[in-house]
Parts: structure tokens; C-alpha cells; sequence
């Protein structure tokens, strides 16, 4: 799946889809530690598409948040620059 696929994803369709990818993701990794999978590479691509997902989900919420969610993520940052 794209990057841009994704992006045209309505709201709910990204939850839907970050679903069906998670259970996939659960039973991939259940049958490659019973039997062993054919290509386990498959299990990367499907970790790739959950974290695509989830991000265009944040920045969604982010986005939708305002200037208040902007502030405490700015604090936030500052305080983890400071204790490096």
C-alpha cells in the first residue's frame, strides 16, 4: 500500500484498516512461530503498513488539535532536548 493511498483514507477507513492490518500482523506471527511462515518478509511489510497507518493517524490528530496540542508538544521536545 502507498503512502498516498493512505492519505486519501477517510478517518474511518484508516481504523478500519489498521484493524484488519493488526490482526494480520497477530496471525502472521502466530503461524511463523508454529510452522514457520514461506516468506517472512511478509511480516516486515505488514509492520511497515501499521506504522504508515498510525502516523497518518497522529499527524491527523495533530492537525485537528490546534494551537494547545502544538504548545505541549513544544514543551515536550524542550524538556527531552534539555535532559540529553
Amino acid at each position: 500500500m502507498k503512502y498516498q493511498d493512505i492519505q486519501a483514507m477517510s478517518d474511518e477507513e484508516l481504523q478500519a484498516e489498521l484493524f484488519t492490518a493488526s490482526e494480520s500482523m497477530q496471525r502472521l506471527n502466530l503461524d511463523h512461530a508454529v510452522k514457520g511462515l514461506e516468506n517472512p518478509l511478509e511480516i516486515r511489510n505488514v509492520r511497515k503498513v501499521i506504522a504508515q497507518l498510525k502516523t497518518e493517524t497522529r499527524k491527523r490528530e495533530l492537525n485537528a488539535g490546534g494551537e494547545s496540542l502544538h504548545k505541549t508538544r513544544t514543551k515536550i521536545r524542550l524538556r527531552r532536548k534539555l535532559n540529553k
